[in-house]
């Protein structure tokens, strides 16, 4: 949502210069400061019409107080802009958030979540496979033979190769994100 003071005022409420242009918003009044003449800057200042403008219908007392004090076009179009930046950069929420903002996880901690997610799931894969290769060997334990080993005792070392290069990629891509070997911190 933009901020009232950088939006186009009613037409009612526009500002009219003395040879009848109409200023509807901040960006234009920034403008014609620049490009009037001395004389009808002069006009405009003694009067404190942008002040009154700026304060009454924008209702930006902060701007309208800064341009009072600005005493020749370029003070007032470096205040009128400084303030444009300024209230530019403000974002104004249109609604509050049910989940407060620092709360959400940032793209740096997502990527940690699913690679911690990857990791439990390598682990509980791996229990999983030691847990069932315990009921197999255990039964065939009187069939292993001189020459090797079952094949469920195969896929128990297995699985505990993929579990641990799992968990050494979990440990790599956390000092990656963490950045511990770096030098410049």
């Amino acid at each position: 949502m933009k901020h009232r003071l950088l939006k186009n005022v009613r037409s009612s409420n526009y500002f009219y210069l003395i040879d009848g242009t109409s200023i509807k918003n901040i960006y234009e009044l920034l403008e014609k400061v620049k490009t009037m003449d001395n004389d009808s800057f002069n006009h405009y200042t003694e009067r404190k019409e942008f002040h009154s403008w700026v304060s009454e219908v924008h209702q930006d007392h902060k701007l309208a107080k800064n341009l009072l004090n600005a005493l020749n076009q370029k003070k007032a179009a470096s205040v009128i802009q400084r303030r444009i930046d300024e209230v530019g950069r403000t974002r104004i929420p249109n609604k509050k958030s049910i989940i407060p903002t620092n709360s959400l996880p940032s793209q740096h901690n997502r990527y940690q979540i699913m690679a911690g997610l990857i990791g439990v799931f390598l682990l509980l894969f791996f229990v999983g496979i030691s847990s069932q290769a315990s009921k197999i060997t255990g039964a065939a334990s009187a069939s292993i033979t001189s020459h090797g080993q079952s094949g469920e005792v195969a896929v128990l070392g297995f699985a505990g190769i993929v579990a641990i290069i799992g968990l050494l990629f979990l440990a790599l891509h956390t000092i990656r994100q963490k950045n511990i070997f770096d030098d410049s911190n």
